[in-house]
């Protein structure tokens, strides 16, 4: 619901295309599956979503860590689940996301307000390096799982100046 709040600018800049619920959950209980057949698997899989919106992937997520190892929603948002997006709107709507989850499950409304301040961040998962991120999201390790739905953006309609620092990125 919170991809209609924004303005038809902001998706095109942004390539926000926002993904339904039951493609989350396959993808999350899909990559999952993926990362069990490792030789060690984690016990409790540390999700990330680097291009996270209005933050499907990490409700589906925290429901995924409930039900399938046990992880209560306000620990899976503490320690487990990380979202990133360049629009500092959609991190604002993916953490009242979270905030919502974490109220209808109980959680005390403080508590849940921290972790999702948190748990989602502001930044250009494409332009961070990857030890930088490491240590922004999850406090030094990788995440076992990432998941998104990545932007789809014109060339066009990005500035010179990230036009620019992306072939740097990527030459």
């Amino acid at each position: 619901a919170s991809e209609a709040a924004l303005d038809a600018d902001t998706v095109k800049r942004h390539g926000a295309v926002y993904t339904p619920t039951y493609i989350t959950r396959r993808l999350v209980a899909q990559s999952a599956a993926l990362r069990a057949e490792l030789p060690c698997p984690p016990d409790v899989p540390r999700i990330c979503d680097p291009a996270c919106g209005g933050g499907a992937f990490l409700v589906t997520a925290v429901e995924f860590l409930e039900h399938h190892f046990g992880v209560a929603p306000l620990d899976a948002v503490q320690n487990y689940v990380r979202g990133v997006d360049v629009d500092p709107r959609a991190v604002g709507f993916a953490r009242a996301t979270l905030r919502e989850l974490l109220r209808l499950r109980g959680c005390d409304p403080a508590a849940a307000e921290e972790a999702a301040l948190q748990s989602v961040r502001t930044g250009d998962s494409l332009l961070t390096p990857v030890t930088e991120a490491r240590r922004a999201l999850f406090g030094g390790p990788a995440p076992d799982i990432v998941v998104t739905n990545p932007p789809y953006v014109k060339l066009q309609t990005l500035s010179l100046l990230h036009r620019a620092r992306l072939e740097a990125a990527f030459d």
